[in-house]
């Protein structure tokens, strides 16, 4: 016969429970769970690591993500090799928008220079992607502009002022003059400038860094052996920049 209980057992044994559990010593405190942020780098070669020794660990995004961002932090890379502005709007931005990232990083210009885009056709499709980016979320968007070009060896062979093996450069044709080229370089800086000034996001002044290595002739150093690409302590160079302007504005923020 399946015993009876009444509501006195069924207090008295609450009761029990009440005062065995109140004489257990505190656990431990309960640590509250934080929704991970995700940190997304869009770019081209020297993003993807192109040129380091190993692209997966030596990239400069992997660097920045692992000195700069909390460990909770969900990195992705989207970088593609050789990436125009226009490419990048077209194979990363949509999956960018749809791992709706907090934290940014755009990287390009270069390949653009060379291949002829107007800098103000480029500074509309930059404008593009951090308008869609911030329109999903992104709260920390950092905009690099574009390093000196006309003192790579791979552009320098295009003078015939040097050789370089293995270059993955190809020559653009007509091979501007080095004053022409830094003229461009410095209309492409002054449209991203405008653009990051606009949408209030962050510049990574890569030029000016450019010109503090070549000035300090650390600048051979920092480009790998095809004479495009950064090598392994140029993408270290690169993350240190990246860092400098999200510790500023980080600082700015708060």
């Amino acid at each position: 016969m399946t015993p009876w209980v009444t509501r006195a057992s069924m207090a008295a044994v609450a009761f029990a429970l009440a005062a065995c559990a109140a004489s257990l010593p505190p656990g431990p405190p309960v640590t509250p769970v934080t929704k991970s942020v995700t940190y997304v780098a869009i770019g081209s070669s020297d993003t993807a690591g192109i040129g380091s020794t190993d692209p997966l660990i030596d990239a400069w995004p992997q660097l920045f993500y692992r000195r700069a961002l909390p460990l909770s932090t969900v990195y992705v890379n989207l970088a593609s090799p050789q990436s125009t502005a226009a490419q990048a709007v077209r194979d990363q931005l949509p999956e960018a928008l749809r791992l709706s990232p907090r934290i940014v990083t755009i990287a390009l210009g270069s390949t653009d220079v060379f291949d002829g885009v107007p800098a103000t056709t480029f500074g509309s499709e930059l404008r593009l992607m951090i308008d869609a980016l911030r329109s999903k979320g992104a709260t920390m968007v950092l905009v690099a502009n574009v390093p000196p070009l006309s003192v790579l060896p791979a552009y320098r062979a295009c003078l015939g002022a040097s050789s370089t093996a293995d270059s993955v450069f190809t020559c653009p044709s007509p091979t501007p003059i080095p004053t022409a080229l830094d003229a461009e370089v410095a209309t492409y800086n002054d449209v991203i400038a405008s653009e990051v000034a606009a949408t209030d996001v962050t510049l990574v002044d890569l030029h000016v860094a450019g010109q503090v290595a070549d000035h300090n002739g650390s600048a051979a150093s920092l480009v790998s052996g095809d004479g495009w690409d950064p090598s392994t302590a140029g993408q270290v160079e690169i993350a240190k920049v990246f860092d400098d302007a999200f510790a500023r504005s980080q600082k700015k923020k708060s």
